[in-house]
């Protein structure tokens, strides 16, 4: 009996140690990317992406792609978010990673998509630097990219994302279809 209360003394000491520091390495993540969507009328526009990527821009993990773009409307117009399908590797993603992440184009009004810290495969990522994206397809080749980074296992973040327009998008009255993107860390 003594043997027995010596073994399960030892394995809580060892969860002790241990299991903090598992914790600390794999942190619970709440990320949340909001922002406003305007649904542009017309051909070749509306088509987005929401994705993270870590500190050095590998994909991470999909949140959200327009089903178009998702299954294979990008095999049509290689224009629709060109810089989620160049990371995502799309042509040789599993289906069902893409299927899991694809949905209706949104109608208008805000946005809300949610990382729970894992990547593609449902693994916890390690605590640090990671970059959250969205990238919408304004027409044809007009593009926005908005990019913010985030620091998971530290304290309470917010944090509003950059844009960055391609082609004609910065003077194109389509501009404004996505709009105040913040990403916000709830640890």
């Amino acid at each position: 009996m003594k043997k027995l209360y010596g073994i399960m003394a030892a394995a809580v000491l060892l969860a002790a140690v241990f299991v903090p520091c598992l914790t600390a390495e794999t942190p619970a993540a709440d990320v949340s990317v909001s922002l406003t969507f305007t649904r542009q009328s017309g051909f070749a526009s509306n088509q987005i992406a929401v994705w993270v990527e870590d500190s050095e821009g590998n994909l991470v993990k999909t949140l959200f792609v327009t089903k178009f773009t998702g299954k294979g409307g990008w095999k049509k117009r290689p224009n629709c978010v060109p810089v989620w399908l160049e990371r995502s590797d799309i042509a040789n993603a599993p289906r069902k990673n893409i299927d899991a992440v694809t949905g209706a184009t949104p109608k208008t009004g805000p946005l809300s998509f949610k990382w729970d810290g894992s990547d593609q495969n449902g693994n916890r990522v390690p605590s640090g630097e990671y970059i959250i994206c969205v990238e919408g397809t304004l027409r044809d080749a007009s593009r926005v990219l908005y990019t913010g980074r985030i620091i998971l296992g530290g304290d309470r973040q917010s944090v509003e994302l950059t844009p960055e327009y391609t082609g004609t998008a910065a003077d194109s009255k389509e501009k404004n279809m996505i709009a105040a993107v913040i990403a916000v860390y709830h640890p």
